[in-house]
């Protein structure tokens, strides 16, 4: 019974500790909300130069063509950075990918040059199955309705 005693004021007192340190932390009513630092002219000029180099960044990542690493052939393979004549025959001879990783998780190449070509390859959805045409004297056979 002394136990059950202790073990409810311990927990009764713990908590206490807990709301009175939230209520403390709490900012009162009748302060007034934090205010934002106001810049000066020279930070100002500073941010927004920052800005605009952001999104300088964004746009030219946006446009940046994504080659298809199992349709290009060497000459687009070779334009990539890093990518010499040996690694584009290794490519070419590891095909298909199912994913970019696949270059390095195959061996095909080193983590550092996949690092610096992963934003510029890609991987396209397969090509659809080729239909096979009728030869020139069958023509294409219609199921006949009874």
């Amino acid at each position: 019974m002394n136990h059950r005693r202790i073990f409810t004021r311990a927990i009764a007192i713990a908590l206490l500790l807990c709301t009175s340190t939230v209520f403390a932390a709490a900012p009162a009513a009748d302060d007034p909300a934090p205010r934002k630092k106001s810049l000066s002219g020279e930070e100002k000029q500073a941010w927004e130069a920052r800005q605009k180099e952001m999104k300088a960044k964004r746009d030219a990542k946006a446009k940046i063509k994504r080659i298809d690493i199992n349709r290009a052939d060497k000459a687009e393979l070779k334009k990539l950075p890093g990518i010499t004549d040996e690694l584009a025959d290794k490519i070419i001879a590891g095909r298909p990918y199912g994913e970019r990783a696949d270059l390095v998780g195959d061996k095909v190449m080193e983590l550092g040059t996949y690092v610096a070509i992963k934003d510029q390859i890609g991987i396209l959805p397969p090509y659809p199955p080729a239909r096979k045409a009728p030869k020139p004297g069958e023509a294409a056979k219609k199921p006949q309705a009874k």
